[in-house]
């Protein structure tokens, strides 16, 4: 493999590290634009009546996915520089 296909592999890696990193922070924006929109009608139909399967379910649903989509921003927006990957370092072992 020539230096200039090494170049231009890494140069369009770098690239789409890029815009996977714009499109974990457009996903983010929307999904807080949406909670905070909706928040009045969880409050009036969800909060304001007793807990039922139905609920439950809306309830974890709502919030299980903006604590992962955090977590994904926050490891693959750049914010978790000092972590290591301690499993693909333990798989090189001899």
């Amino acid at each position: 493999m020539s230096l200039q296909a090494i170049i231009d592999a890494m140069t369009t890696a770098m690239w789409h590290i890029e815009i996977s990193r714009y499109v974990t922070v457009a996903g983010c924006t929307i999904l807080v634009y949406d909670h905070l929109i909706t928040l009045p009608d969880e409050i009036e139909l969800i909060w304001g009546k007793p807990l039922s399967p139905v609920s439950c379910l809306f309830l974890f649903n709502r919030y299980t996915v903006p604590i992962v989509a955090l977590i994904d921003f926050w490891q693959f927006g750049g914010l978790a520089r000092g972590v290591s990957n301690k499993a693909s370092s333990l798989t090189d072992a001899p």
